[in-house]
């Protein structure tokens, strides 16, 4: 996803689910966590289910992934 600064991305968020930031700066806060998370180009962050916004600070870049388990 691309996203303008201030822009945000709203989703319901499974299980196993990864944010990650290609590029800008995002600001990520979701339903039962009481952290916000900030990332940066590079970085990723693993979202707990339930409702997820993504914001972007600056012109972003956004990949929502399904993490892979195996065992």
């Amino acid at each position: 996803y691309a996203l303008d600064t201030d822009a945000c991305l709203k989703l319901r968020a499974r299980a196993g689910l990864r944010v990650e930031c290609l590029a800008g700066r995002l600001w990520i806060t979701s339903s039962g966590d009481v952290r916000d998370l900030f990332i940066a180009a590079g970085e990723s962050a693993a979202i707990p289910p339930g409702m997820a916004v993504i914001e972007a600070l600056a012109p972003s870049q956004v990949r929502v992934v399904r993490e892979l388990r195996i065992g």
